[in-house]
Protein backbone atom coordinates (compact mmCIF):
# COMPACT_ATOMS: atom_id res chain seq x y z
CA UNK A 1 0.00 0.00 0.00
CA UNK A 2 1.26 3.76 -0.38
CA UNK A 3 1.98 5.91 2.05
CA UNK A 4 -0.91 7.76 3.88
CA UNK A 5 -1.43 10.92 2.25
CA UNK A 6 -0.87 12.25 6.20
CA UNK A 7 2.19 10.26 6.85
CA UNK A 8 3.80 10.97 2.94
CA UNK A 9 2.86 15.17 3.73
CA UNK A 10 4.81 14.82 7.34
CA UNK A 11 7.27 13.11 5.69
CA UNK A 12 7.54 16.25 2.96
CA UNK A 13 6.91 18.90 5.72
CA UNK A 14 9.62 17.50 7.65
CA UNK A 15 12.33 16.15 6.16
CA UNK A 16 15.06 14.68 7.72
CA UNK A 17 18.88 14.71 6.05
CA UNK A 18 20.03 11.10 5.14
CA UNK A 19 23.23 11.64 7.35
CA UNK A 20 21.90 13.71 10.05
CA UNK A 21 23.87 13.02 13.31
CA UNK A 22 22.05 15.45 15.82
CA UNK A 23 23.15 15.14 19.20
CA UNK A 24 21.08 13.87 22.17
CA UNK A 25 20.61 17.32 23.53
CA UNK A 26 20.01 18.40 19.90
CA UNK A 27 17.26 15.52 19.59
CA UNK A 28 15.26 16.53 23.16
CA UNK A 29 15.48 19.72 21.97
CA UNK A 30 13.45 18.49 19.04
CA UNK A 31 11.15 16.91 21.13
CA UNK A 32 7.33 18.21 20.72
CA UNK A 33 4.52 18.96 23.13
CA UNK A 34 1.14 18.80 21.70
CA UNK A 35 -0.47 22.18 23.07
CA UNK A 36 -2.49 21.71 26.26
CA UNK A 37 -5.95 23.13 24.34
CA UNK A 38 -5.84 20.45 22.42
CA UNK A 39 -5.18 17.47 24.20
CA UNK A 40 -8.19 15.03 25.23
CA UNK A 41 -10.06 16.23 28.00
CA UNK A 42 -9.99 13.71 31.32
CA UNK A 43 -11.47 14.12 34.58
CA UNK A 44 -8.50 13.62 37.03
CA UNK A 45 -5.21 14.03 36.54
CA UNK A 46 -2.29 13.84 39.64
CA UNK A 47 1.38 13.68 40.19
CA UNK A 48 3.01 10.84 42.57
CA UNK A 49 6.70 9.91 43.04
CA UNK A 50 8.31 6.76 43.43
CA UNK A 51 11.60 5.82 45.25
CA UNK A 52 14.31 4.17 43.43
CA UNK A 53 17.17 3.88 45.70
CA UNK A 54 18.13 7.56 46.22
CA UNK A 55 16.05 8.35 43.00
CA UNK A 56 12.77 9.78 42.85
CA UNK A 57 10.72 8.55 39.41
CA UNK A 58 8.26 10.89 38.55
CA UNK A 59 4.78 8.91 37.93
CA UNK A 60 1.63 11.00 36.37
CA UNK A 61 -1.75 9.87 37.10
CA UNK A 62 -4.84 9.37 34.59
CA UNK A 63 -8.41 8.81 35.08
CA UNK A 64 -10.69 9.19 32.85
CA UNK A 65 -13.90 9.32 34.91
CA UNK A 66 -13.07 10.34 38.62
CA UNK A 67 -16.25 8.49 40.09
CA UNK A 68 -14.03 6.79 42.99
CA UNK A 69 -14.20 3.16 41.65
CA UNK A 70 -11.68 0.84 42.01
CA UNK A 71 -10.30 0.03 38.27
CA UNK A 72 -7.44 -1.84 36.67
CA UNK A 73 -4.23 0.23 35.21
CA UNK A 74 -2.35 0.31 32.64
CA UNK A 75 1.25 1.16 33.44
CA UNK A 76 2.48 3.24 30.43
CA UNK A 77 6.28 3.53 29.36
CA UNK A 78 6.79 6.21 26.75
CA UNK A 79 8.91 5.83 23.62
CA UNK A 80 11.97 7.86 22.21
CA UNK A 81 14.91 5.76 21.28
CA UNK A 82 15.61 5.02 25.39
CA UNK A 83 17.01 8.45 25.01
CA UNK A 84 14.59 11.04 24.33
CA UNK A 85 10.84 12.18 25.13
CA UNK A 86 9.17 12.37 28.05
CA UNK A 87 5.62 11.52 30.41
CA UNK A 88 5.37 15.55 29.00
CA UNK A 89 5.69 14.37 25.02
CA UNK A 90 3.30 11.27 25.20
CA UNK A 91 0.67 13.02 27.51
CA UNK A 92 -1.78 13.19 24.91
CA UNK A 93 -1.08 9.22 24.64
CA UNK A 94 -1.81 8.32 28.06
CA UNK A 95 -5.40 10.19 28.39
CA UNK A 96 -6.71 8.48 25.40
CA UNK A 97 -5.67 5.33 26.67
CA UNK A 98 -7.57 6.17 29.93
CA UNK A 99 -10.54 7.98 28.02
CA UNK A 100 -11.47 4.45 25.58
CA UNK A 101 -10.25 1.70 28.24
CA UNK A 102 -11.97 3.35 31.19
CA UNK A 103 -8.83 1.88 32.80
CA UNK A 104 -6.13 4.01 35.08
CA UNK A 105 -2.95 5.22 33.71
CA UNK A 106 0.51 5.61 35.23
CA UNK A 107 3.39 6.87 32.96
CA UNK A 108 6.51 7.38 34.80
CA UNK A 109 9.40 9.18 34.08
CA UNK A 110 11.73 6.81 33.92
CA UNK A 111 15.77 8.03 33.76
CA UNK A 112 16.90 7.85 29.88
CA UNK A 113 20.38 7.16 28.21
CA UNK A 114 22.70 7.84 27.47
CA UNK A 115 23.00 9.45 31.01
CA UNK A 116 21.48 6.04 32.59
CA UNK A 117 22.47 2.97 30.71
CA UNK A 118 20.57 -0.46 30.42
CA UNK A 119 19.53 -1.73 33.05
CA UNK A 120 18.41 1.28 34.86
CA UNK A 121 15.20 2.64 32.75
CA UNK A 122 14.02 -1.07 32.85
CA UNK A 123 15.17 -1.06 36.71
CA UNK A 124 13.06 2.44 37.22
CA UNK A 125 10.06 0.84 35.21
CA UNK A 126 9.68 -2.39 37.37
CA UNK A 127 10.17 -0.54 40.65
CA UNK A 128 6.51 1.30 39.29
CA UNK A 129 5.20 -1.59 38.21
CA UNK A 130 5.76 -2.84 41.49
CA UNK A 131 4.43 0.48 43.66
CA UNK A 132 1.39 0.19 41.54
CA UNK A 133 0.62 -3.34 42.94
CA UNK A 134 1.44 -2.52 46.67
CA UNK A 135 -0.01 0.81 46.73
CA UNK A 136 -3.21 -0.20 45.27
CA UNK A 137 -5.17 0.02 47.69
CA UNK A 138 -4.56 3.94 48.23
CA UNK A 139 -4.28 4.36 43.86
CA UNK A 140 -7.85 2.68 44.29
CA UNK A 141 -6.34 0.03 41.81
CA UNK A 142 -7.26 -3.50 40.71
CA UNK A 143 -3.77 -5.45 41.50
CA UNK A 144 -5.00 -8.34 39.54
CA UNK A 145 -5.45 -6.45 36.27
CA UNK A 146 -2.22 -4.41 35.66
CA UNK A 147 -1.41 -3.97 31.72
CA UNK A 148 2.01 -2.58 30.78
CA UNK A 149 2.03 -1.02 27.30
CA UNK A 150 4.54 0.93 25.49
CA UNK A 151 5.58 2.73 22.22
CA UNK A 152 8.55 2.17 20.24
CA UNK A 153 11.81 1.76 22.76
CA UNK A 154 8.61 2.17 25.68
CA UNK A 155 7.01 -0.93 24.26
CA UNK A 156 10.70 -2.89 24.68
CA UNK A 157 10.51 -1.42 27.85
CA UNK A 158 7.12 -3.10 28.64
CA UNK A 159 8.21 -6.39 26.86
CA UNK A 160 11.07 -6.34 29.70
CA UNK A 161 8.72 -5.41 32.19
CA UNK A 162 6.52 -8.39 31.87
CA UNK A 163 9.31 -10.95 31.78
CA UNK A 164 10.72 -9.58 34.87
CA UNK A 165 7.39 -10.11 36.36
CA UNK A 166 6.85 -13.60 35.06
CA UNK A 167 7.03 -16.03 37.98
CA UNK A 168 6.58 -13.38 40.40
CA UNK A 169 3.96 -15.00 42.83
CA UNK A 170 3.00 -11.42 44.61
CA UNK A 171 2.56 -9.34 41.22
CA UNK A 172 1.35 -9.96 38.24
CA UNK A 173 0.54 -8.51 34.76
CA UNK A 174 -2.15 -9.73 33.20
CA UNK A 175 -1.96 -7.86 29.33
CA UNK A 176 0.69 -6.10 27.47
CA UNK A 177 0.65 -3.77 24.75
CA UNK A 178 3.15 -3.10 22.62
CA UNK A 179 3.25 -0.56 20.17
CA UNK A 180 5.26 -0.41 16.98
CA UNK A 181 7.93 -2.06 19.67
CA UNK A 182 11.93 -2.29 19.38
CA UNK A 183 12.16 -5.86 19.97
CA UNK A 184 15.55 -6.55 19.34
CA UNK A 185 19.23 -4.84 19.38
CA UNK A 186 20.57 -3.66 16.45
CA UNK A 187 23.67 -1.90 14.47
CA UNK A 188 24.38 -1.10 11.37
CA UNK A 189 28.14 -3.16 11.17
CA UNK A 190 26.23 -6.82 11.42
CA UNK A 191 23.72 -8.66 9.38
CA UNK A 192 20.41 -8.34 10.35
CA UNK A 193 17.68 -10.87 9.87
CA UNK A 194 14.72 -8.21 9.63
CA UNK A 195 14.23 -7.09 6.22
CA UNK A 196 12.33 -3.87 7.20
CA UNK A 197 15.48 -2.37 8.33
CA UNK A 198 16.71 -2.74 4.73
CA UNK A 199 13.77 -1.84 3.11
CA UNK A 200 12.73 1.31 5.19
CA UNK A 201 15.93 2.31 6.16
CA UNK A 202 15.82 5.85 5.59
CA UNK A 203 13.30 8.41 4.51
CA UNK A 204 10.06 7.56 6.66
CA UNK A 205 10.94 9.04 9.70
CA UNK A 206 12.91 6.89 11.95
CA UNK A 207 15.94 5.55 10.11
CA UNK A 208 17.91 2.53 10.61
CA UNK A 209 21.23 4.66 11.49
CA UNK A 210 18.82 6.30 14.18
CA UNK A 211 18.30 2.50 15.62
CA UNK A 212 22.06 1.94 15.69
CA UNK A 213 23.03 5.05 17.51
CA UNK A 214 19.77 4.43 19.60
CA UNK A 215 21.36 1.47 20.81
CA UNK A 216 24.84 2.71 21.18
CA UNK A 217 23.38 5.06 23.79
CA UNK A 218 21.36 2.38 25.68
CA UNK A 219 23.99 -0.22 26.12
CA UNK A 220 27.03 0.20 28.13
CA UNK A 221 28.54 -3.36 27.42
CA UNK A 222 28.62 -5.58 24.60
CA UNK A 223 27.63 -8.63 25.99
CA UNK A 224 24.04 -7.01 26.83
CA UNK A 225 22.83 -7.30 23.12
CA UNK A 226 21.81 -10.50 23.73
CA UNK A 227 20.06 -9.90 27.20
CA UNK A 228 16.75 -11.39 26.99
CA UNK A 229 15.64 -7.88 28.90
CA UNK A 230 17.17 -6.11 25.63
CA UNK A 231 16.76 -8.42 22.46
CA UNK A 232 13.29 -9.72 23.44
CA UNK A 233 13.02 -12.44 20.70
CA UNK A 234 16.14 -14.01 22.00
CA UNK A 235 14.41 -16.05 24.31
CA UNK A 236 13.99 -19.64 24.43
CA UNK A 237 11.63 -19.51 27.72
CA UNK A 238 8.93 -16.78 26.80
CA UNK A 239 6.11 -19.65 27.93
CA UNK A 240 3.99 -17.99 30.77
CA UNK A 241 4.17 -14.13 29.49
CA UNK A 242 0.63 -12.92 29.44
CA UNK A 243 -1.59 -12.41 26.95
CA UNK A 244 -0.58 -9.85 24.39
CA UNK A 245 -1.50 -7.31 21.98
CA UNK A 246 1.22 -6.10 19.49
CA UNK A 247 0.68 -3.27 16.57
CA UNK A 248 3.11 -2.01 14.12
CA UNK A 249 3.42 -0.19 11.41
CA UNK A 250 4.11 -0.55 7.51
CA UNK A 251 6.88 1.69 6.79
CA UNK A 252 8.97 1.16 9.89
CA UNK A 253 11.98 -0.30 10.62
CA UNK A 254 10.72 -2.21 12.93
CA UNK A 255 8.09 -4.29 11.28
CA UNK A 256 9.27 -6.90 10.72
CA UNK A 257 11.14 -7.91 14.28
CA UNK A 258 7.51 -6.58 15.73
CA UNK A 259 6.05 -9.76 13.49
CA UNK A 260 9.23 -11.92 14.61
CA UNK A 261 8.52 -11.34 18.46
CA UNK A 262 4.25 -11.96 17.84
CA UNK A 263 5.44 -15.21 16.26
CA UNK A 264 8.20 -16.50 18.78
CA UNK A 265 5.10 -15.55 21.69
CA UNK A 266 2.34 -17.54 19.78
CA UNK A 267 5.09 -20.68 19.07
CA UNK A 268 5.43 -20.33 22.92
CA UNK A 269 1.77 -20.70 23.58
CA UNK A 270 1.36 -17.12 24.82
CA UNK A 271 -2.24 -15.85 23.27
CA UNK A 272 -1.68 -13.00 20.92
CA UNK A 273 -3.05 -10.42 18.24
CA UNK A 274 -0.97 -8.59 15.78
CA UNK A 275 -2.29 -5.96 13.83
CA UNK A 276 0.08 -4.25 11.18
CA UNK A 277 -1.42 -0.88 9.89
CA UNK A 278 -0.76 -0.30 6.24
CA UNK A 279 0.72 2.63 4.70
CA UNK A 280 1.36 4.02 8.03
CA UNK A 281 4.95 5.26 9.79
CA UNK A 282 6.88 4.65 13.22
CA UNK A 283 4.98 6.82 15.76
CA UNK A 284 2.44 8.15 13.77
CA UNK A 285 0.44 7.83 16.79
CA UNK A 286 2.19 10.57 18.35
CA UNK A 287 3.32 12.22 14.88
CA UNK A 288 -0.28 11.86 13.81
CA UNK A 289 -2.92 11.76 16.62
CA UNK A 290 -5.90 13.22 14.55
CA UNK A 291 -6.15 9.96 11.97
CA UNK A 292 -8.67 7.98 12.48
CA UNK A 293 -6.35 4.90 12.35
CA UNK A 294 -5.45 5.87 16.01
CA UNK A 295 -9.12 6.43 16.89
CA UNK A 296 -9.51 2.56 15.75
CA UNK A 297 -6.42 1.48 17.69
CA UNK A 298 -7.38 2.80 21.02
CA UNK A 299 -10.57 0.95 20.54
CA UNK A 300 -8.83 -2.08 19.73
CA UNK A 301 -6.62 -1.28 22.49
CA UNK A 302 -9.69 -0.98 25.13
CA UNK A 303 -11.36 -4.48 23.48
CA UNK A 304 -8.17 -5.89 24.13
CA UNK A 305 -8.75 -5.39 28.07
CA UNK A 306 -11.88 -5.55 28.54
CA UNK A 307 -13.09 -8.68 26.98
CA UNK A 308 -12.56 -11.01 29.76
CA UNK A 309 -14.39 -9.15 31.94
CA UNK A 310 -16.32 -5.10 32.46
CA UNK A 311 -15.56 -2.53 34.24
Amino acid sequence: MPLHPEVARNLEQNPIPKNFSPTVEEMRAADWDMPLEQRTKIDKISNDHVKNNTYEIPVRIYEYKDDGKIKPVIIFFHGGGFVRCSVETHDDMCRNLAKYTGWKVISPEYRLAPEYKFPVPLEDCCKVVEWAAENAERLRIDPERIAVCGDSAGGNLAGAAAKKFKNNRKIKISKQILIYPVIDFYSKNSETKYESYKKYSWGYGLSSSSMHRYWSFYLGNKEDEDNIYVSLSRDNNLFGLPETFIICSEYDPLSDEARHYAECLEKASVRVEFARYSGLNHAFMHALPYLEECREIYNNISVFLNKEKKL
